[in-house]
């Protein structure tokens, strides 16, 4: 998953609780419980890097934070957007959704994403062809953080309907 820096962010989740209980042949078996009305917090970090593991993560910055309470069916939705002056900042992106019970009890999970930085745009020239004609485009990598074109190499691959390879171009 790697949103466009532009656009609003949709974050779901989906908060239950395992229930264990013993049959009545003595096997064990569970349930899962949704919370309903059961708030959260949502908290999203900005993380610079790419780390191999979670535990090499010293660096995170808290960028935002969100209350939110789950529906009748223990779910619930966050709708947001990051300034383009942060997301420019870090290259990974940590959700941390905090549960908080009643009871005071809480528990927490991460979800890691980042956001697009590029986007490769392909304009054909004339789409009016004849077998064995060339096949004019332009092409423009950019870089979608600053808006400038960027540089690089790369191979594109035409296929036809049918997913047959009928051209490409380095």
């Amino acid at each position: 998953w790697a949103p466009h820096p532009d656009e609003y962010s949709e974050y779901y989740f989906y908060v239950y609780q395992y229930v264990m209980y013993e049959t009545d042949y003595g096997w064990w078996t569970w349930n899962y419980n949704p919370l309903a009305n059961v708030s959260v917090k949502i908290e999203i970090y900005g993380v610079e890097g790419y780390p191999y593991y979670r535990s090499l993560i010293t660096n995170e910055v808290l960028l935002q934070t969100y209350y939110a309470e789950t529906n009748n069916f223990g779910s619930g939705k966050l709708e947001y957007k990051l300034p383009l002056s942060q997301i420019s900042l870090y290259d990974l992106f940590e959700i941390r959704l905090t549960v908080i019970l009643e009871d005071s009890r809480t528990a927490t999970s991460s979800y890691y994403y980042r956001y697009k930085k590029y986007s490769l745009d392909i304009s054909i020239v004339d789409s009016t062809l004849d077998p064995g004609q060339d096949l004019e485009f332009d092409v423009i990598f950019k870089n979608i953080l600053t808006g400038l074109p960027s540089e690089g190499e790369g191979r594109i691959y035409v296929y036809d309907s049918k997913h047959q390879l009928i051209g490409r171009a380095n």
